[in-house]
């Protein structure tokens, strides 16, 4: 059975997965900046401290090539957009439901405005324009 990490090695190991400055680290976990660099050594050299720090690298390494998958998926999507995915048989624009899942994910943004005409019971909808923005959807 693995040693339980005290809450300053544990706090070590975050800092340290910052920059990978042990005496940075350990100072910025709370030990005395006197002694500092001997400090992050030692626990540097600890087994169990070294064990988590592995795992948690792996971990991190982990999201960072699903995230370079993520992006590089949605890059694909884009690159081999076909416009012509967004129109029926009849040439009409299709809904959005409508659309192919590849396609629906191109869309960033969408905007719909309905023109009417007349007033009272002579008010009708004479037409409606759609504007849609294709392309990365970051910041959402």
């Amino acid at each position: 059975m693995r040693r339980a990490l005290t809450g300053r090695q544990q706090r070590f190991i975050a800092e340290y997965l910052v920059d990978a400055n042990g005496t940075r680290a350990a100072v910025r976990a709370g030990y005395a900046r006197r002694g500092a660099q001997q400090e992050a050594s030692r626990l540097l050299s600890n087994v169990v401290v070294a064990a988590e720090l592995a795992e948690r690298r792996r971990r991190i390494g982990d999201r960072a090539e699903l995230s370079a998958l993520n992006t590089l998926e949605e890059l694909r999507r884009i690159l081999h957009f076909d416009p012509a995915q967004l129109y029926g048989q009849d040439g009409q624009l299709l809904s959005i439901p409508e659309l192919p899942p590849e396609v629906r994910a191109c869309i960033s943004s969408f905007e719909i405005r309905e023109i009417f005409v007349g007033d009272g019971e002579n008010h009708r909808m004479v037409g409606r324009v759609t504007k849609m923005r294709f392309g990365t959807r970051r910041g959402r």
